[in-house]
């Protein structure tokens, strides 16, 4: 079987041979990413929420709730988007550094990039 006889198998058509538009694949979504913050026991909670701000540009009572429910379940999804951002976005927090005034032992805020499950 030639390849132009394949396509015209393959692909649903129309009575006058045009494709039929009910039947063309939609191009799939771009997997979706989480920038998660994870519960810090040594950074301040001022200082998450500033990162926040400065990272992410969330007015100060929305980084407030999302440093509230990492601390109080382990981490918060604070970003959505596709992965190059969010690896970018994550790599931003890091670069904050941490909050070595309110203690010696605090390191950057832990941050990962998760997929999130597809709709």
């Amino acid at each position: 079987m030639s390849q132009e006889s394949t396509a015209a198998v393959d692909t649903p058509r129309t009575e006058e041979g045009r494709p039929n538009p009910d039947d063309r694949h939609k191009p799939d979504k771009p997997p979706r990413y989480a920038v998660v913050l994870h519960n810090d026991p040594f950074n301040s909670m001022e200082f998450v929420a500033l990162v926040l701000m400065k990272v992410f540009g969330y007015d100060t009572n929305r980084c407030i709730r999302l440093m509230l429910v990492a601390h109080r379940r382990g981490k918060a999804h604070v970003w959505t988007g596709l992965k190059e951002p969010a690896e970018l976005k994550a790599e931003q927090v890091r670069g904050c550094g941490a909050d070595r005034e309110t203690d010696e032992r605090a390191k950057p805020l832990k941050v990962t990039v998760e997929p999130l499950p597809e709709d």
